[in-house]
């Protein structure tokens, strides 16, 4: 993505109804035909029927099917797949939850994709949603949910050094490992576009410690102006600049014939996520979304990328995947093309 243009990225139906290879592959062609930036996936290993229902980050709460087994297509594969598909657009993680993964198999993997994609892998990486949002992926494979922070730390100076040293070794409290080999090297070096989430304290000083780009989520303009601020402090402790770090948005997207229409088509999945995602309340959620018609969601979007805003890592809600289409379109026509 050029650094001096806005960019725009679709996340991808990889989880709930909408998940079929099918569904995948079209929605990507098409992203990439409209001119979109970036495809995007999100990343679970455990995916239960309460996260089918309660974390609905593809398609709409209305949607959800009872009887339907709860799908969520593996990350690192699908966006390998993706990668055979398209030719231009990047293929990123929002995000991919590195204290999961074992990270030296994890950086061969990754430098293969990037190596299949010709470059075009954006490493977004986190340290796993909050308990309290239904995540159980930690119980579930007996890691311990307070040293993931430090694990997520760990496993990327050892991935790092696996892609920048012909004989790799760390030696941590979470990997140990000499005598590293490993290639295919990314494309890309010294290693893949590393981009991070969170607002918390000790997320925001991994991303200005690792992160060329930060995906926060539930942020208004105002937000930002404020977070930004923390951010560049934090940067400078690290020897950096805010210009070094990219600016992304991980938001909500419903485009309507008219504001109401967008909220009413909205509403039910807005409600979910003050107990399947972090937002504190609907309204909070609904001031840091872009949901309303196309003149209403291009000036919200105008007023993000005044205060910052540098990449819409967007996730529609929708009721169909010709509904996903339609508004994909839309969204091209009447937004994204007003900053190109």
């Amino acid at each position: 993505m050029s650094a001096d243009r806005v960019g725009f990225g679709i996340r991808l139906p990889v989880a709930g109804t909408f998940a079929e290879t099918a569904n995948i592959a079209s929605v990507a062609e098409h992203a990439e035909a409209l001119g979109y930036d970036a495809l995007w996936v999100h990343d679970y290993l455990i995916w239960n029927e309460d996260l089918d229902r309660r974390h609905v980050s593809c398609g709409s709460i209305e949607t959800v099917r009872e009887g339907r087994p709860p799908v969520f297509f593996e990350s690192i594969t699908t966006l390998a797949y993706l990668a055979a598909l398209t030719t231009q657009i990047r293929l990123g993680f929002s995000v991919l939850v590195l204290p999961y993964r074992e990270p030296i198999a994890t950086a061969k993997q990754l430098a293969t994709l990037d190596t299949l994609s010709g470059g075009r892998l954006i490493l977004g990486l986190g340290a796993g949603a909050p308990k309290k949002t239904g995540n159980v992926d930690f119980e579930v494979l007996g890691i311990d949910r307070r040293s993931k922070y430090d694990r997520l730390r760990e496993y990327l100076e050892a991935m790092q050094a696996i892609w920048t040293v012909d004989s790799a070794a760390y030696h941590g409290d979470y990997v140990d490992f000499e005598g590293a080999v490993v290639y295919p090297r990314p494309v890309q070096q010294p290693g893949p576009e590393i981009w991070m989430a969170g607002v918390s304290e000790r997320g925001m000083d991994l991303v200005a410690r690792f992160a060329g780009g930060w995906l926060p989520t539930w942020l208004t303009p105002e937000g930002y102006r404020v977070k930004l601020d923390e951010l560049e402090q934090r940067l400078q402790g690290y020897g950096r600049a805010l210009g070094d770090v990219r600016i992304g948005d991980e938001i909500v997207v419903c485009l309507g014939t008219s504001d109401d229409d967008a909220v009413a088509r909205s509403k039910a999945t807005v409600g979910t996520f003050t107990s399947g995602f972090t937002a504190r309340s609907e309204e909070e959620a609904l001031a840091a979304s872009l949901i309303g018609s196309v003149e209403t969601v291009g000036a919200r979007a105008r007023a993000l990328a005044d205060a910052g805003v540098q990449h819409f890592e967007m996730k529609p809600i929708y009721h169909s995947v010709d509904d996903l289409k339609v508004q994909m379109e839309r969204f091209a026509s009447g937004v994204m093309a007003e900053f190109r």
